[in-house]
């Protein structure tokens, strides 16, 4: 009788376990296919981007954190009907508005450059901007003048974050890494490309170079 007790209990403790594993499982693969569905929609070139701000994957929280410029429940709802996906994995936040018409930017390049990957170019509370080897200098053309970049983010009326966001605005996403949700920009015509770095680990360095300029494993490694 002890017997048959306790293997129906055993036999208990394990379908609950292989039912729970399932549970975890299919949470994991929704908030992917959530994740994947914002990252296409933001990285749609015909998408309506006026309502975007920015988006990141919070693992720890199994939710995907989307910033709206406009966040009311209105917007919130156009928003999960265009990507079609659960709503009960996205957590809007309030962000914006974000005006980037004003400005525009360019890089420029020495003759003669040494073989160093990347330089320190400025550093702002614990985070750092490193321009690639080969270029020279990153100028930001704002109201008919042209100021380098870190004039434009030490000297302009926003944050450090929003300044990087006007400049980001304006390059192509080309991927988003599953490292915690590393961003790399690139664009063809302004010859430039931008590693945002954003991981688990809490790197927010910035890499800045020509479009040619490639992530490699450990960049974005304080």
């Amino acid at each position: 009788m002890k017997k048959t007790i306790l293997t129906i209990v055993l036999c208990g403790v394990m379908v609950l376990g292989v039912v729970g594993c399932g549970s975890e499982t299919k949470k994991v693969d929704h908030l992917r296919e959530t994740y994947n569905k914002v990252n296409e929609y933001f990285g749609n070139e015909k998408a309506d981007r006026s309502n975007l701000g920015d988006y990141s994957l919070d693992e720890e929280n199994n939710v995907v954190i989307v910033i709206l410029v406009d966040n009311s429940k209105e917007k919130q709802e156009d928003f999960i009907k265009k990507i079609g996906v659960d709503s009960q994995y996205i957590l809007f936040e309030q962000g914006g508005p974000y005006t980037t018409s004003g400005i525009d930017f360019y890089i420029t390049k020495p003759e003669v450059y040494n073989s160093i990957r990347f330089n320190e170019y400025y550093t702002f509370d614990n985070r750092t901007i490193y321009l690639a080897g080969n270029l020279r200098e990153f100028y930001v053309k704002e109201q008919d003048k042209d100021i380098t970049l870190k004039t434009y983010l030490t000297t302009a009326f926003q944050t450090f974050d929003e300044g990087i966001k006007h400049i980001t605005a304006k390059l192509e996403l080309k991927d988003i890494l599953k490292d915690g949700g590393t961003k790399i920009y690139k664009s063809k015509a302004k010859d430039i490309a931008m590693i945002v770095c954003n991981t688990t680990k809490n790197d927010k360095n910035i890499f800045i170079g020509d479009y040619s300029m490639e992530y490699i494993e450990g960049d974005c490694i304080n």
